[in-house]
């Protein structure tokens, strides 16, 4: 009557240890998930303000008074642009 009970205890312990590591894989996975939550918001608020700065560039190319100055303008903005 001695051995049953160690077998239950061995599959007992082989099960918590495998709801344990589970339930730390989840965690591992939510902190991860977390992190690249908050590092892709922050890429998106960074190419935001970027492309804000652009159009504000653009913006003030067309108050030059000529053609000749906007187009000079824009063009010196798309090789600035092409070098970075």
């Amino acid at each position: 009557m001695g051995k049953p009970a160690p077998a239950a205890h061995r599959a007992r312990t082989w099960r918590t240890t495998l709801i344990g590591a589970l339930i730390g894989i989840v965690i591992a996975q939510l902190m991860l998930m977390m992190w690249l939550a908050k590092t892709q918001v922050e890429a998106g608020l960074e190419r935001q303000s970027l492309e804000a700065a652009a159009r504000t560039a653009q913006a003030r190319c067309f108050e030059a008074a000529t053609h000749r100055g906007k187009d000079a303008c824009r063009a010196g903005l798309a090789s600035g642009g092409a070098e970075r």
